[in-house]
């Protein structure tokens, strides 16, 4: 698919153009602190913060599943979510 192709959804009321995107998304730790950055292929690197006073972020998968756990420093509590892939 070129960039700018039209593109038709099935059984869907609207087709139209669209632009085709590729980027690298990190989502990582730091400071306390959960960021998620944005890498195109033009290299353009943006950050957004998506949470503060977190203790722990760890990323897990298994053959089937992909497993995040978040632990909230001033609660003293953690969030366990889980994906197939």
């Amino acid at each position: 698919m070129n960039d700018r192709e039209k593109i038709h959804f099935n059984n869907e009321k609207f087709s139209g153009f669209y632009t085709i995107l590729y980027a690298y998304v990190r989502v990582y730790l730091e400071n306390e602190n959960i960021y998620m950055q944005i890498d195109d292929l033009n290299h353009n690197k943006r950050s957004f913060l998506l949470a503060q006073n977190i203790s722990k972020l760890i990323f897990k998968q298994d053959d089937k599943a992909l497993k995040v756990l978040i632990c909230d420093k001033s609660q003293n509590e953690c969030l366990f979510k889980w994906m197939f892939l």
